[in-house]
């Protein structure tokens, strides 16, 4: 039976786990209006390490290559969760300025720039 809800599986599938980096950042900074640009990039690590474990990369043991691949998956996951906030969700905005925004905490939306 397929389901729409997260699963533990969705870790491992890029386009929930960039889904999930999301959906994190956004309720976290739109629940407690703080969202500094690193925290988006620190959900995205953590995400693609959970889908590592998760998919049993490090069952043969802890290697540098491995750490790597997931290190470089995270950032990919960033990048793409961070593309989609800012082209689908603000797209005259990101063609403008594309830097990151430092917006102030009273000034945090549900959806705002990253």
């Amino acid at each position: 039976m397929q389901s729409d809800w997260f699963t533990l599986g969705s870790f491992a599938v890029f386009a929930s786990a960039t889904s999930i980096v999301m959906v994190l950042v956004n309720v976290i900074r739109h629940v407690f209006g703080w969202g500094p640009r690193w925290f988006g990039l620190l959900v995205a690590l953590g995400v693609a390490v959970v889908g590592a474990v998760y998919t049993g990369i490090f069952e043969e043991g802890f290697d540098l290559p491995k750490a790597v691949i997931v290190l470089l998956n995270g950032f990919l996951l960033y990048a793409t969760a961070f593309g989609v906030q800012n082209v689908a969700i603000h797209p005259i905005a990101a063609m403008r300025d594309p830097t990151l925004l430092q917006a102030s905490p009273s000034r945090l939306r549900f959806g705002s720039r990253w």
